[in-house]
């Protein structure tokens, strides 16, 4: 499962929930300018975001997942 954060908070806002998952694997990070990340969002788009996630998966080698999105950031994610 991967956890995708919303506006104005990063990965940590999911450490609650993930006890609800344990025995699972599961993934949460930052998104483009928040965070801890270093990469800047640059262009304002969900298209930087979804590339992110999808550059994210490939790099890690995972075909699918389930994606868990909070707020306006549940757009990245469906």
């Amino acid at each position: 499962m991967v956890f995708v954060h919303g506006i104005g908070i990063d990965h940590k806002s999911w450490q609650k929930i993930l006890d609800d998952f344990s025995g699972q694997t599961t993934l949460t990070y930052d998104l483009l300018g928040r965070g801890q990340t270093k990469l800047t969002l640059g262009r304002r788009s969900f298209e930087a975001f979804t590339d992110q996630l999808d550059d994210l998966l490939g790099g890690l080698e995972i075909p699918e997942v389930i994606l868990v999105g909070l707020s306006l950031d549940g757009l990245v994610a469906a």
